[in-house]
């Protein structure tokens, strides 16, 4: 009869039949359909069929007979059709998106987790401090957002729109209030001079989108997150009642404990727990909106961005209400229940619409992402767009309603 043996290249693990024994093959074979490698990307010979066609004999037993291998080890498959190809290569590439897809899951849940807790130490490092890392994220933010704009076609000044900004976040600190105001028309005034008189080598004549661009970034990304910084600065709380509600008599008398009590630095502040109780509100609008909209979304939110959904944003707002609520509670708002639910629904509303506008200036640009900054995430500015609006109606919120 035709014989064919099948060799099983030597880099291949050893081949083992279901009940583990090793085995070499070899088929009476005549309508045998060419061997099948699944799993592995290792060398393997193939069987040619030399011996089928129309005119050739058929072994029944022999045209029914499927040898895979897979992962190192042999199947014996008897069926009644051809092993189908098409088969193997649809739950092979299904098999690795969903692999890719949960992996990529994994490295935004370990990036988020490893931001918070940095971000927690961040917002109780003091008010320079704060205000030091924050100067750099935000020019970071800024210019990632400027980038987009050159990217479509315009030119906008971004080192002055970035010194400006720069300036708010300083002038953010101080307790004079015409020094806090007067920054942002300023820097517009000076900016718009600027744009009239330049002439750059290798840019064009000034344009109604250099202008809009420019100003867009120094209104999107200083004057509003600067407003962070002015609400950090409500409320100056001594370290050592904040250090006492958690830890003993004992441990408050020991080592860091006991330098974090007797600091004179403002590490701790009212408007920095309601700063970090907002951050966890929008994280958690965020992350319910996602997974809510991910398993019940139905109905479509807005063309900019089409992922997201109705139910999605219910999810989100009901998680921010619940968080703030909790913080309300224990900040000891007024009316806690009503002040806490319109907190939260303020700040997860506002956050939705800094996620969209960032997603209108991306889907401007024809980018996906603002950057690579960050695994998993894209750019800083994908991860701080729902932070850029909140500030500000926060700051009033609790400027005005509840620390009169």
């Amino acid at each position: 009869r035709d014989m064919r043996t099948m060799y099983l290249a030597s880099s291949l693990p050893a081949a083992r039949t279901s009940i583990g024994s090793p085995v070499f093959f070899c088929c009476w074979h005549y309508d045998m359909h060419p061997f099948a490698l699944q799993g592995t990307t290792h060398a393997c010979a193939s069987i040619n069929d030399s011996a089928s066609g129309p005119t050739a004999r058929r072994n029944p037993l022999a045209s029914s007979l499927q040898i895979a291998c897979a992962g190192g080890y042999c199947r014996f498959n008897v069926h009644n059709r051809p092993f189908s190809h098409g088969d193997q290569i649809t739950q092979a590439r299904a098999d690795d998106s969903g692999s890719r897809s949960r992996r990529k899951l994994w490295r935004r849940v370990f990036t988020g987790c490893s931001l918070g807790a940095l971000v927690s130490m961040w917002i109780f490092s003091g008010t320079y401090a704060f205000l030091g890392v924050f100067a750099i994220m935000a020019v970071i933010a800024q210019n990632e957002y400027y980038f987009m704009a050159k990217q479509n076609g315009c030119y906008p000044t971004w080192k002055l729109g970035t010194l400006g900004s720069l300036a708010m976040y300083v002038a953010a600190c101080s307790e004079n209030p015409v020094v806090r105001d007067a920054l942002f028309p300023l820097t517009g005034t000076i900016t718009i001079i600027y744009l009239l008189l330049r002439q750059e080598p290798k840019t064009p004549p000034t344009t109604m989108n250099d202008v809009a661009t420019t100003f867009m970034g120094i209104y999107y990304f200083g004057y509003m997150p600067s407003f962070w910084i002015r609400l950090r600065c409500i409320g100056f709380i001594q370290p050592a009642k904040v250090v006492g509600l958690f830890a003993s008599k004992g441990l408050v008398q020991k080592w860091p404990l006991a330098a974090i009590a007797s600091t004179s630095a403002d590490l701790f502040t009212y408007g920095a727990l309601i700063q970090w109780w907002t951050m966890v509100s929008i994280v958690a609008a965020d992350v319910f909106a996602y997974f809510t909209g991910k398993r019940f979304g139905r109905t479509r939110l807005i063309s900019v961005s089409p992922n997201k959904t109705w139910e999605g944003l219910i999810g989100g707002c009901t998680a921010a209400v619940v968080i703030s609520v909790c913080g309300a509670l224990l900040m000891r708002w007024p009316v806690p229940l009503l002040s806490g639910s319109a907190y939260g629904l303020g700040c997860a509303v506002m956050a939705l619409i800094g996620d969209l506008t960032v997603s209108l200036l991306k889907r401007s640009a024809g980018v996906k992402d603002t950057g690579h900054l960050l695994p998993g995430h894209g750019g800083l500015l994908d991860r701080l767009d729902s932070y850029l609006l909140v500030a500000a109606p926060a700051y009033f919120f609790v400027k005005f309603l509840v620390c009169r």
